[in-house]
């Protein structure tokens, strides 16, 4: 099992805006290939709160560089080499 930041069972939608791009790729990975089917949901909607996901071509070296600009981190996506997977910490509104 991959070790993450925050522990999944403790994920709320207060703590998840603590958590960096970084912790977050690690928590999806975990998702994905730890976490039951049915249960996927309900951590990704949680992440979703606060971060965006995109994912490009690592071909499209002028794409990244835009969302770059705009404050995504890139990281590898799953097993394809050929694709990135960007991820932007929202601004938090109301605190």
């Amino acid at each position: 099992m991959i070790q993450s930041v925050v522990d999944l069972m403790e994920l709320t939608q207060e703590n998840v805006w603590d958590l960096t791009e970084e912790d977050v790729f690690s928590l999806v990975k975990t998702v994905q290939t730890d976490v039951e089917k049915e249960k996927r949901s309900h951590y990704m909607k949680i992440i979703g709160s606060a971060f965006e996901f995109r994912t490009i071509s690592s071909k499209r070296r002028d794409l990244k560089k835009n969302f770059e600009v705009y404050g995504y981190k890139f990281f590898p996506a799953g097993d394809n080499p050929n694709m990135l997977t960007g991820i932007y910490k929202r601004k938090r509104t109301g605190k």
